[in-house]
């Protein structure tokens, strides 16, 4: 898939066009996060008065003797009972400040990811489908999965962790300035270190995180498709053969994994003796002052207490840039799934459809897939409403391509295709498509129940309507017999079901559909005499009074059909089934039947 490589704050402002309408929600979040910076430069406050004014014999603070009544200032025990009181305090409201921000966070964020996930399949929908042939399902289900949480991980777990770790150390350095200046120095004196460590660390993690990211789409996507073509892995044999294929991907997996547990660690050591360093050379400044009585100890103990904390907010800051790193990756990767333009999109003047007439025209129409030489050549043809059509022509003669172009899968690269005369680049997509029965050579079934796959013809219908369906493609029958009848699950891509089954449900969702044109794709390739026997009797019904076009090989099938398309080397002869000259492929011209 391709990727733009967009710099960091052009990720930034893309990100910042998903995250808009959140922002006010974000910016409550923020304030939320904000307020555990206050608390927890209250948390060893207690212990300071407790020691300075209740073991010592210094002073209360001054802030602290215009609150406190005078008698608790002279009772050591009502004193105490406030410091406790007050430690107890500031510790409620931070689990309070905690859990809002727990649950707030996890709601905000469902949220974005969820409208951010709808954005990415929606226009993955869009895509034309021979990417997904190409590309294969798996990639962007990963991207659809994993990496579409990007866009909260980057506000939520990376962004305001690291904006309240700054917050944070630059509120302990202005307290432990104001306490004692030279403490504070030798403290915040490990910042410039630990920065130059996360820059270099970051641009290693980015790009292993991206590798990482890769292998194990590739992992995912060797597992899916060996599963999937289970029954041919066992019919050659290749079990041995795909297990080592599938491990190939997975020691890759393991390789980069360790490359980023190496990068990490090391990081991490780095980090962690940087700050063992500053504290021991802060620890031998602190003592020298409370023995030369620049210090007492209570305020001693604060010091100590907030270069602790300023070691969280240090490590905090430095982890979510790495975290960042990753996130960034995986929004990079989900972006380029909305780098993709859709090949097929609506003119700004298209007209609607209600319900076509059916009639089908082919002016000059050309076609080459890129990089491929032309499919189609100049073909042109026309074909009445009602009139059914058999297309005949050896593997890649451009048949499924000629009903590609029909649905609009793809355009023409010259010519025009007309319907009812209108070209069908000015019609409005979604209406031209609802003109269109289809039933695949391989039918698709989703993996819900017998009922629910007929529905997908008409999601309005009734379940009168759905049965009326199913009779009409010789399906209710079956459907009887089995104990749960139309709610019967039809399994993976209807695994359960047997061939038959499958095409009779296929052909009763096009019952269902009632379009006024229908295309067949071999709709009996795979089917034994009897139930080709059948089934074209079924074929008879649907097709009665409709623009049919029916791909097949079986000379039993094309009986039914008015005109015969014979496609070959790019260029098509059209054949009335009841002349012996074929009308000339050039030359525009309708067959009377």
């Amino acid at each position: 898939m391709p990727q733009h490589h967009r710099s960091v704050p052009e990720l930034f402002r893309q990100l910042w066009t998903f995250l808009r309408p959140f922002r006010w929600k974000l910016f409550g979040l923020w304030l939320i996060a904000m307020l555990s910076i206050p608390l927890n430069m209250l948390t060893p406050l207690p212990l300071t008065i407790a020691v300075d004014s209740i073991i010592g014999s210094r002073p209360l603070p001054a802030w602290l003797r215009a609150l406190a009544p005078a008698f608790l200032q002279s009772d050591t025990a009502a004193l105490l009972t406030l410091v406790l009181a007050g430690y107890i305090g500031v510790a409620l409201a931070a689990q309070l400040q905690g859990l809002a921000l727990w649950r707030i966070s996890s709601y905000v964020g469902e949220r974005m990811i969820f409208a951010f996930r709808g954005r990415l399949f929606e226009h993955l929908q869009h895509i034309c489908a021979s990417y997904h042939d190409q590309q294969g399902p798996m990639d962007s289900v990963y991207r659809l999965q994993h990496d579409a949480a990007s866009v909260k991980q980057i506000p939520i777990d990376a962004v305001i962790p690291f904006m309240r770790a700054l917050c944070m150390l630059l509120g302990l350095g202005l307290l432990m300035l104001v306490i004692d200046w030279q403490f504070a120095l030798v403290a915040l004196g490990m910042l410039p270190v630990l920065f130059v460590l996360t820059r270099q660390c970051g641009r290693r993690l980015r790009a292993t995180w991206s590798e990482v990211k890769s292998t194990e789409s590739a992992t995912i996507a060797c597992a899916q498709e060996v599963l999937g073509a289970s029954r041919i892995v066992k019919a050659f044999g290749r079990e041995t053969h795909e297990h080592r294929r599938f491990l190939g991907h997975a020691e890759n997996w393991v390789r980069t994994h360790n490359s980023l547990a190496s990068v990490g660690s090391g990081f991490d050591f780095l980090f962690g003796m940087a700050v063992a360093c500053g504290t021991a050379v802060a620890l031998v400044v602190g003592l020298g002052h409370v023995k030369s009585g620049r210090l007492s100890m209570g305020d001693f103990l604060l010091l100590m207490a907030y270069m602790a904390q300023l070691a969280g907010p240090l490590d905090m800051a430095t982890k979510k840039m790495a975290e960042l790193q990753s996130c960034l990756v995986g929004f990079r990767r989900a972006l380029a799934i909305l780098d993709i333009p859709p090949v097929i999109a609506d003119r700004p003047e298209a007209r609607p459809l209600a319900r076509a007439r059916g009639g089908v025209v082919f002016k000059g129409v050309s076609f080459a897939y890129p990089g491929s030489a032309p499919v189609l050549r100049s073909v042109s043809f026309a074909v009445p409403p009602g009139t059914k059509v058999g297309i005949m022509g050896t593997s890649g003669a451009g048949k499924s391509t000629l009903l590609n172009l029909l649905t609009r899968f793809a355009d023409p690269d010259d010519g025009a295709i007309l319907l009812d005369g209108v070209d069908l680049r000015d019609y409005r997509l979604t209406d031209l498509r609802r003109q269109f029965a289809i039933v695949p050579q391989d039918p698709i079934l989703f993996s819900t129940t017998i009922g629910e796959n007929i529905r997908y013809g008409n999601l309005e219908a009734t379940q009168a309507e759905i049965e009326a369906a199913a009779r009409a493609a010789h399906a209710h029958a079956f459907i009887r017999q089995r104990p749960l009848g139309y709610d019967t699950p039809v399994g993976e891509r209807g695994a359960r079901l047997s061939g038959g089954e499958r095409q009779r449900i296929a052909l009763a969702r096009a019952f269902l559909r009632d379009a006024p044109i229908v295309i067949l794709d071999e709709p009996t390739s795979a089917l034994d005499a009897r139930t080709e026997a059948d089934l074209i009797e079924v074929l008879e019904e649907l097709t009665r009074g409709r623009t049919t076009f029916l791909i097949t090989h079986r000379p039993g099938t094309l009986k039914a059909c008015d005109i015969q398309l014979v496609l070959k080397q790019g260029r098509v002869s059209l054949h009335a089934l009841d002349l012996d000259q074929p009308t000339p492929p050039t030359v525009l011209e309708p067959v009377t039947v």
